[in-house]
């Protein structure tokens, strides 16, 4: 790798299979993100954004569990990355967008607070 290498910021919204139990869906996740490094990508932000119901069926479900991973990496990874989703049977449909660095902002991070 050179030190020219151009990185670029991805967001990459996919749904899992509903079906899927607790442990199944973190080792999807865990999967995903080791892909991502492994290929010398940078995980910059998790959000799981809940069950979502569709307003059709697809691959015969009718809801999906979404999950959006903000990474940096080189452009040559985004496509390895969408090869191996395209792979995965758990993932029902993945989208993945190139944000300007401007475009990404973190979100904060929720803290659990006691109330007295």
């Amino acid at each position: 790798m050179s030190e020219g290498r151009i990185m670029r910021i991805y967001e990459l919204t996919f749904i899992l299979n509903p079906s899927l139990d607790e442990q199944a869906v973190k080792a999807n996740l865990s999967q995903i993100e080791e892909h991502i490094k492994g290929l010398g990508g940078n995980i910059l932000e998790v959000q799981h954004l809940g069950m979502k119901n569709f307003s059709y069926m697809l691959k015969g479900y009718r809801q999906g569990n979404y999950f959006t991973f903000y990474y940096e990496a080189g452009p040559d990874v985004c496509k390895q990355v969408e090869t191996a989703l395209k792979l995965n049977e758990s993932v029902l449909r993945f989208l993945t967008v190139v944000l300007a660095p401007k475009e990404y902002k973190p979100q904060p991070k929720e803290e659990t607070q006691t109330s007295s």
